[in-house]
This record gives C-alpha cells, structure tokens and sequence, in this order.
C-alpha cells in the first residue's frame, strides 16, 4: 500500500513564521506609538498678522557694524539705559586698532632718529 504524503504549501513551520510576523508588527507599532509620544515635534503655521508692540519702539543702531557674538537679553525683556544687549566680535575693530598701533609706532621710531 502506498502511503500519499501531503506536501506543506508552505515551507518551514508555519505557525512559527506567522507567530514571527505578528511579533515584528507589533513591535514596529509600539516603537512608533512609543517614538510619538516620547518626542516633540516643531509645528509650522503660516499665518498673515500684524506685530504690535506693548509699549514705545526704539531703534537699536550701532556705527560701524561688525558681528554679533552673544545677546544679553531676551525677547520681551525690559531693559534701562546703559544696560548691554549684544556684544559684538572684536576681529575687525580689533584688527583696526592693532594696523593704527603699527603706524603709531613706526611714526615714533622715525621722530626719535
């Protein structure tokens, strides 16, 4: 008598692998819902308005320009007069006053011969 062997549609164990592929999908989703509510996301609006301010607006202007290093204040900060809002680098300023010290000197090295 000849025995009729089935052959498995599908290879290797198949509650294993079904059993494999719910567990990956769960977990990818708890990763997700956990990376949602763990994290913060900026939100951009686009919006049309007008900035009006509180009180008196003042211009803040400085002669020759240059980079800002650090801000002293924040925003909606109230200031006095003679309080420092920004420093600026001193690279070029700085350069200036090194160039006009190099001629004080090469002037004075030519009054003494």
């Amino acid at each position: 008598m000849k025995r009729i062997v089935k052959k498995n549609k599908f290879p290797g164990n198949f509650y294993f692998n079904t059993q494999l592929i719910f567990i990956t999908t769960v977990g990818f989703f708890a990763a997700v819902f956990f990376w949602a509510f763990t994290n913060e996301l900026d939100i951009v609006s686009m919006a049309s308005g007008k900035v009006v301010p509180t009180g008196k607006v003042r211009s803040v202007q400085h002669l020759e320009g240059g980079i800002i290093e650090k801000i002293n204040v924040e925003e909606g900060a109230m200031i006095t007069k003679g309080d420092e809002l920004i420093i600026l680098q001193a690279t070029s300023s700085q350069s200036d006053l090194d160039q006009i010290m190099a001629r004080i000197d090469l002037e004075l090295i030519k009054v003494s011969r």
